[in-house]
């Protein structure tokens, strides 16, 4: 299976090819959507493999820190690869684990104190944290 690098890089080289180009570039509010959603999908790629290859964090600060960054990270590259399909013209939902993982994100850390019931917010189950 290719990583997601991988595809990237194909998508990025089919699109610049000389003869494909041409036609990309006739709109060019959907050529620097493309170019910039290839850029933020290789950008949050380089910031997961930064993730996963990063040292135990030292206290619950740096916890959050890449627990959050790491949920925006991929809300941000599924809203890349949306814009992607936009700029392609191709049609595009996401898959039922990405979305629940944006949901994921939204509940903890997109806007927590908004999310709810008629927006009344909520909080977490404090007892299960360790501040």
């Amino acid at each position: 299976m290719k990583t997601i690098s991988e595809l990237e890089q194909e998508i990025r080289d089919f699109v610049t090819s000389p003869r494909k180009r041409a036609i990309v570039e006739r709109d060019l509010a959907d050529w620097g959507k493309l170019v910039s959603s290839l850029d933020v999908i290789g950008d949050t790629e380089k910031a997961f493999d930064s993730y996963l290859n990063s040292k135990e964090p030292r206290n619950f600060g740096e916890k959050y820190l890449l627990i959050y960054g790491v949920l925006q990270a991929l809300y941000i590259q599924s809203d890349a690869v949306a814009h992607l399909h936009e700029a392609l013209d191709l049609t595009y939902a996401h898959d039922a684990e990405i979305y629940k993982i944006r949901e994921i994100r939204n509940d903890s850390s997109g806007h927590p104190t908004k999310r709810g019931q008629k927006g009344k917010g909520r909080a977490f189950n404090q007892t299960t944290s360790s501040r």
